[in-house]
């Protein structure tokens, strides 16, 4: 065989020594650089806010369903105090209130007519609040793996182990035919996107 075959034998070798590097970094690039995790974090809340919907008259629709009217009067009958009391204003309140919700209606009446109502209520049973947060991981330093092939002469090929942060790499190779190491350097002087 004649130097030049071995060349490129070496040539060859180097090129398919560092396609192999290549794909197992790919493959393995899973394993060291792991994905992003998402974190759930379920919050349960209780909501304090006492909610009001009021209705003023007339902003509202108000009918009579049923007027009942008695035959007989079982008291004796002072019409100032029923002219009195017809006229006053009467106030109701009612409450419900269970496990989940807390409702309050509070009418006034006047003149057999509705002319206030205040209806609130309050939510009571806890909301689910979710938070999705998704963790990424940002690498500021690198470590790689690669090589050099000098053509047409192989002679001066090498194979090297190269570091790599935000603004600088240095690199350390072999060169197997010279039987000698190279050295290598850079500085970032510009950034793309």
């Amino acid at each position: 065989m004649t130097s030049k075959s071995n060349d490129w034998i070496v040539a060859v070798v180097i090129l398919i020594l560092t396609a192999a590097i290549f794909y197992f970094g790919y493959a393995m690039r899973g394993v060291w650089s792991p994905a992003p995790v998402p974190i759930h974090d379920t919050i349960y809340k209780v909501d304090t806010i006492e909610h009001h919907i009021i209705s003023e008259y007339p902003y509202y629709i108000s009918k009579t369903d049923t007027v009942i009217l008695r035959d007989t009067i079982p008291a004796i009958v002072d019409t100032t105090a029923i002219l009195r009391n017809y006229y006053a204003w009467h106030y109701y309140t009612r409450t419900w209130q269970d496990s989940l919700l807390s409702v309050s209606l509070t009418d006034v009446i006047s003149e057999n007519k509705v002319f206030d109502s205040d209806f609130s209520h309050q939510i009571l049973r806890p909301q689910e609040i979710i938070n999705n947060t998704t963790v990424n991981y940002s690498y500021s330093r690198y470590l790689y793996i690669g090589g050099s092939i000098t053509v047409p002469d192989a002679n001066y090929s090498n194979a090297g182990v190269f570091y790599a942060s935000g603004k600088t790499l240095f690199g350390l190779g072999y060169i197997p035919l010279q039987k000698g190491v190279s050295v290598t350097g850079a500085i970032k002087i510009g950034k793309f996107k």
